[in-house]
């Protein structure tokens, strides 16, 4: 395996709305492994684009978690 997404949660706060929290999205899980495609699909709006950037760091996730498996068994939080 090379990627382990485990129950990661997204939410974001709309600072400009009075705080409202809003749900990027929630119980996000899949395993991508070596020589693996993985397709996220789904309608405008669904989190898609989130899920990719919790999985870049350009969003920190409210809760799971993302490791991703190095070829020397090394593992990356």
């Amino acid at each position: 395996m090379k990627l382990e997404v485990r129950q990661i949660h997204k939410q974001f706060v709309l600072h400009n709305r009075g705080g409202v929290r809003v749900s990027g999205f929630s119980d996000i899980s899949f395993n991508v492994n070596g020589g693996e495609l993985l397709a996220l699909v789904g309608p405008s709006g669904a989190g898609k684009s989130s899920v990719l950037k919790a999985i870049y760091r350009t969003y920190m996730v409210n809760s799971g978690s993302i490791f991703f498996h190095r070829q020397d068994g090394t593992v990356v939080d």
